[in-house]
């Protein structure tokens, strides 16, 4: 994903790649329990999804500070690269709509592959619309002068935008929902504060307790916690609790290679799953299993999907230029 493609920086950091790992490796685990083992809302599920999409975005906005400044280097501010995302979401959405739509013609699957989710895709558009909000915002605004408040006036300005991209293009819940943590992203990278939060002694310690506090309270309640609650701050303490981890580690060397092949897993391992879906095993079959063992079958599943798609995104790899017309890169 751009962070699942991160902008192919010259000198990878591991731990970021790492936390790139932990997402795709997540959205693995939950693409498995669904299209797979046909089981939704178990306990793993539940945990997952209070992280596996914003760190992506995190991650995504934490690589993309470049995009700032863009006009001083580029008279238009926008170029071709800009687009990359367009490229896996319109071939690889083509191909994997026809898998599992048979005869459809192509108007019939680019509409679908339009709708709200995509067929699965949406990350991509909805990433590429992020990435577009902020470069727009910031031209703008470099033309105004403001001097020291342009990075407020970009933040309140690429959210509006955002919005409007979410309103025009039916992502509403997708941009309320995740635009706060690419836009946090940004921010922490600009402003170092990932290293200024770990200056302070159990900083990430502390994190994390509220962040297990805060998923133990909303569940506990039974979910009659407003959803913003989840929203916002579960998913926000959980995710920068993995992210800051991951920086504070170093990271981890199977995570990391996991991470750097994240676009490629989330935009191949869709062909492993095509018809799965209530087919392999019956309605619900994980649910009568100990939590344990459920997150156990899940993480088999994962594991399979994930090297599945590394395998043939190597493959693909072997033809020259291939990968680079297939994802951008």
């Amino acid at each position: 994903m751009s962070s699942i493609a991160s902008d192919n920086q010259s000198i990878r950091w591991q731990w970021l790649d790492s936390a790139k790992g932990i997402a795709i490796f997540a959205v693995m685990m939950q693409h498995g329990a669904h299209f797979v083992l046909a089981s939704d809302d178990i306990f793993a599920s539940l945990v997952i999804d209070t992280f596996f999409m914003p760190l992506f975005f995190l991650c995504s906005g934490f690589v993309s500070v470049k995009l700032l400044n863009r006009s001083v280097e580029h008279k238009w501010g926008i170029v071709l690269k800009d687009f990359s995302l367009l490229l896996p979401f319109v071939l690889c959405g083509i191909a994997y709509g026809y898998c599992i739509t048979g005869g459809l013609t192509i108007s019939g699957i680019l509409m679908r592959l339009l709708s709200t989710w995509s067929i699965g895709y949406w990350f991509l558009f909805v990433l590429f619309l992020f990435r577009i909000a902020v470069i727009f915002s910031d031209i703008l605004l470099s033309t105004c002068n403001i001097g020291r408040y342009k990075m407020g006036g970009v933040i309140v300005l690429s959210l509006v935008v955002a919005l409007i991209f979410g309103r025009l293009t039916d992502r509403w819940g997708f941009t309320v929902a995740y635009f706060p943590f690419f836009l946090l992203g940004i921010v922490m990278r600009k402003y170092s504060l990932h290293t200024r939060i770990l200056q302070y002694q159990w900083g990430t310690t502390i994190l994390a307790l509220l962040a297990v506090l805060s998923f133990v309270l909303y569940h506990y309640l039974g979910y009659s916690i407003h959803p913003v609650f989840h929203t916002f701050v579960v998913r926000g303490l959980v995710t920068l609790s993995l992210f800051l981890a991951c920086f504070h580690s170093g990271g981890n060397a199977l995570l990391a290679t996991i991470g750097s092949y994240s676009l490629d897993i989330y935009c191949l391992h869709y062909f492993f799953i095509v018809g799965c879906h209530k087919v392999l095993v019956p309605e619900g079959f994980l649910l009568s299993y100990p939590w344990a063992v459920q997150t156990l079958m899940m993480f088999v599943v994962a594991s399979l999907l994930t090297m599945a798609s590394i395998t043939l995104s190597r493959c693909i790899s072997v033809v020259p230029n291939l990968h680079k017309f297939i994802f951008g890169r």
